[in-house]
Formats: C-alpha cells, sequence, structure tokens
C-alpha cells in the first residue's frame, strides 16, 4: 500500500516539476500573493478606493521575492527579471482578486481543495527558484 502512494506521490512530483516556471508556476505565485494583499487589506474597499496603491502594493509582494532570491543568488540583476509579461499576469491576477464578479476568483482560490493544489505549486516554484 505504502509504494502504491509513493510512486502517486512522485508521479505527481514529476508531471508539477516538467510544469514551466512561467508563465504557469508564476500566476499560481501571483495569484497566492494576491490572496495575502486582499486578507491583509481587509477585503475589496481599499482597492476600490485607492486601485494604483493596491495594485503597486500587490505587484510588490509578487515580485520582492524574487528579485531578493536573485540577489543572493548571485544571478541577474533582480531588476532586470521583472518583464512585461510578468507585470501583465500579476495586474490581470490582482485584477481578478480584487474585481471579479461576485467575488467569484476569490471564492475559487480559497476553497480547500484548490488551496492544496495552489500551495503544492508553490512548493514546485520554491524549488525552481533556487536550482
Amino acid at each position: 500500500m505504502a509504494l502504491i502512494i509513493y510512486e502517486q506521490f512522485h508521479t505527481l512530483a514529476v508531471s508539477l516539476y516538467s510544469l514551466p516556471l512561467f508563465p504557469v508556476l508564476y500566476a499560481v505565485h501571483a495569484t497566492i500573493a494576491a490572496v495575502q494583499v486582499r486578507r491583509e487589506l481587509g477585503g475589496v474597499q481599499f482597492a476600490v478606493n485607492h486601485p494604483i496603491a493596491s495594485c503597486v502594493g500587490n505587484f510588490i509582494v509578487t515580485t520582492f521575492g524574487g528579485m531578493v532570491a536573485n540577489l543572493l543568488l548571485g544571478n541577474k540583476s533582480p531588476l532586470l527579471s521583472v518583464t512585461v509579461p510578468h507585470v501583465m499576469i500579476t495586474v490581470g491576477i490582482w485584477y481578478l482578486m480584487f474585481f471579479s464578479p461576485m467575488d467569484v476568483f476569490y471564492n475559487v482560490v480559497t476553497l480547500l481543495p484548490v488551496k492544496v493544489m495552489i500551495a503544492a505549486h508553490l512548493l514546485v516554484w520554491s524549488c525552481c527558484q533556487c536550482s
């Protein structure tokens, strides 16, 4: 029984690791960051009153970890790691998180099975960042 579970887990880990780092895993990372920003801000009201501040804050939360990782690992300049597609994905997910009708995107992302899948993807993201 334990061997079957190990094989299934190993197959899942290999399939998750084979996903491209960008845009799939970056979108998952941006989604988690947007959920955290929304919880910190206490909902949608701040984003409605101050949309640019909310968007910039979300962008900083999403990209700062990658910048610090690039700096500490001695990779290319941290500021060069943010490109236009990164900005578009981050802003698109921010828009869905704060302004989707009836909070559909937020409610789907915060369901427990979806949170477990997102957490597994985030683990793969952090492993890919270091390798």
